[in-house]
């Protein structure tokens, strides 16, 4: 679903190649072996009030009532805050929080890319990540009604280093994070927090 691809060509001679954001969506039903395009990539679709915008480095989880929810990430240019759900395995989308095309709106956690989130109990997680100005995070939010109201329920989780490219899983109440980037080793940490 989504992502970022680098092209082949580069604008100028020695440039680095530019990279092409996709929002399109798959679907396999048979563990992987096979795929399905549910939706065409629509990056040139003016009017996406349908769908969220192209991007990589964002997140999508399974809510336990068969929800798709996709938040945040970057084109490159802006990095997203927003959140969008999806009642029938990704075919259609709609805005849940911040959705206007090409603009940013807070739903309380700033735009991001190379964040984490999980879903305990019925209660979505989000947390760290980084932005284009190289900002790290190390905060956490929850949301309790499938991403529209957000509460901040961690500050300096990881000593204030902030945390970009982690892992994170829910078991029994308890929020696992694992890794981390190079310079940011985070290895392994038990958040306890409820919203």
């Amino acid at each position: 679903m989504g992502g970022g691809a680098e092209c082949t060509e580069a604008s100028e001679i020695g440039s680095k190649p530019r990279l092409t954001y996709f929002n399109d969506v798959w679907m396999s039903g048979d563990g992987g072996v096979t795929w399905t395009m549910l939706v065409d990539d629509c990056s040139s679709n003016a009017d996406l009030t349908d769908h969220f915008e192209a991007r990589a480095s964002f997140q999508l989880i399974a809510t336990p009532d068969d929800e798709l929810i996709v938040m945040g990430g970057t084109d490159g240019v802006d990095d997203f805050n927003d959140v969008w759900k999806s009642t029938d395995d990704g075919r259609t989308w709609d805005c849940v929080r911040g959705c206007s095309p090409g603009g940013m709106w807070n739903p309380v956690w700033g735009g991001r890319h190379d964040f984490w989130s999980t879903v305990s109990e019925g209660v979505i997680f989000v947390g760290g990540g980084c932005t284009l100005s190289f900002s790290r995070m190390d905060d956490v939010y929850a949301s309790v009604d499938g991403g529209k109201k957000w509460i901040k329920v961690a500050s300096h989780v990881n000593k204030g280093v902030g945390m970009v490219a982690v892992t994170a899983v829910a078991q029994d109440g308890n929020v696992f994070l694992f890794g981390g980037a190079p310079d940011n080793v985070l290895m392994s940490s038990v958040l306890q927090v409820s919203p």
